[in-house]
């Protein structure tokens, strides 16, 4: 995590701060609409990885607290620390291309490779047989470091045009009133 960090802590701050929930605008936690919107914007979700999967993501890297009651901010929400967990159990779920793969298809990231299947009319196909098995992945998968680098990639270069260039707030922004023009 630690070469995407100036990536990933803005990215974390602009979706925690959209307070679907009412509860917080500082943009120290992270709830499952917040979670589920970074994921859809920066396009992770395909025939294999879903809403359910990213929901199981969420739940799984959420504390433990004593009493639901009292500490239900901690239960429902992630803090930073949580939402990296919870980027690394994506990659229990979500196809990602193997190097092997991204250098036989002459591709130099992620984003290439995927949009290469899509071009090539082969991503859903591609997804389905090379979609992780989670309950191996857990135990004994692929390397992490590998499959979590090939993640954070695609996020930042779906987020940023460019895989060189870190997330900012400002490119967050720029996206977000975009999207709102686009309305």
């Amino acid at each position: 995590f630690k070469a995407y960090d100036k990536s990933l802590r803005p990215l974390f701050k602009h979706y925690a701060a959209m307070d679907y929930d009412g509860i917080t605008q500082r943009g120290e936690l992270l709830n499952l609409d917040e979670w589920n919107r970074m994921l859809a914007d920066c396009e992770v979700f395909d025939a294999v990885f879903s809403r359910r999967e990213a929901a199981y993501c969420f739940v799984l890297s959420g504390m433990f607290v004593a009493d639901e009651i009292k500490r239900r901010e901690k239960l429902v929400m992630l803090p930073y620390e949580s939402f990296l967990e919870a980027l690394a159990r994506v990659t229990c779920f979500k196809p990602l291309p193997t190097t092997l793969q991204m250098n036989e298809a002459k591709c130099a990231t992620t984003m290439e490779y995927v949009e290469a299947q899509q071009q090539e009319g082969r991503l859903n196909e591609w997804c389905h047989a090379n979609a992780p098995n989670w309950e191996v992945e857990m135990k004994e998968g692929r390397h992490l470091h590998e499959a979590l680098d090939k993640l954070l990639q695609l996020v930042v270069e779906r987020t940023t045009g460019d895989v060189t260039l870190p997330i900012t707030a400002k490119i967050l922004n720029k996206r977000k009133d975009g999207r709102e023009n686009a309305r």
